[in-house]
């Protein structure tokens, strides 16, 4: 329990130092972050799940899916979310779905490493509250706490020398880790809808010299809407969706254009 609590807090604590500079270095870094605290305690969802089967099988009181179970206890991050959302019930949809989605932004980043630079503060802003909040949240069978236990100086920052003195010391962390965020909330929707909108300023050109559909004009109608999209997950996901076609039109445009700049 000591390296559970231990590194959440210390994860969300760098990634909140990292969210003092609004730029895409330190954006990337943020959600990479606070997506390895959320795949950690997600996991200890699973594991915790395993202990309730157990001890309430003999009451037939607690009964969880065995495939998706042993899903969730497995490698891939998208079976851990849908396993505290569907069998476990404690992420909403939205929450689940920018999980997911941010999961995704985070493979993508630590792979090509360059992409979604116009985006990433905000969504590592918005990604470090949600794996706050669901710190906080998340309920566990139980913790101890050793008073020999050493305590690193990030968590004696957020709760004190004795951690596990508090009534609920996740609350207390938490409650400290939203702290330590920059309070400017800054505005996702917004940031994705540019983000499009720039992007298809320099491609745009060369798209349409190739088609009199002008598929252009219908992703702007499109990347102008998400920004009055109310819910920043559905916001994202349209984002997503629309990076995607993007790219599609792009890649067959290079193929058959040769104004296309190299």
């Amino acid at each position: 329990m000591r390296y559970y609590f231990f590194t959440c807090v210390e994860q969300l604590d760098i990634a909140a130092v990292q969210l003092a500079i609004d730029d895409a270095w330190h954006a990337r870094f943020a959600v990479i972050l606070c997506d390895n605290a959320l795949e950690l305690m997600l996991h200890k969802q699973a594991e915790e799940a395993v202990q309730r089967n157990r001890l309430f099988h003999a009451f037939a009181k607690y009964q969880v899916d065995k495939l998706k179970l042993s899903e969730a206890l497995g490698r891939h991050f998208d079976k851990k979310v849908s396993f505290s959302h569907r069998e476990l019930r404690r992420l909403s949809d939205e929450e689940a779905q920018f999980a997911k989605l941010a999961h995704g932004y985070r493979n993508e980043l630590y792979h090509t490493g360059i992409a979604h630079d116009r985006i990433l503060y905000p969504l590592a802003w918005h990604y470090h509250r949600l794996v706050c909040d669901l710190f906080s949240r998340l309920p566990l069978l139980g913790y101890s706490w050793s008073p020999t236990d050493p305590v690193s100086e990030v968590v004696r920052r957020h709760v004190g020398d004795r951690p596990f003195a508090h009534g609920n010391p996740f609350n207390v962390a938490a409650a400290s880790l939203h702290q330590a965020r920059p309070s400017e909330e800054p505005n996702l929707q917004r940031a994705l809808s540019l983000a499009l909108m720039s992007r298809l300023r320099e491609i745009g050109p060369y798209i349409n010299e190739l088609t009199i559909h002008d598929p252009v004009l219908r992703f702007i109608e499109r990347a102008r809407a998400i920004e009055s999209c109310p819910v920043s997950a559905n916001a994202l996901q349209r984002y997503t969706t629309l990076q995607h076609e993007i790219d599609k039109v792009e890649a067959k445009s290079r193929l058959e254009s040769s104004n296309w700049p190299r």
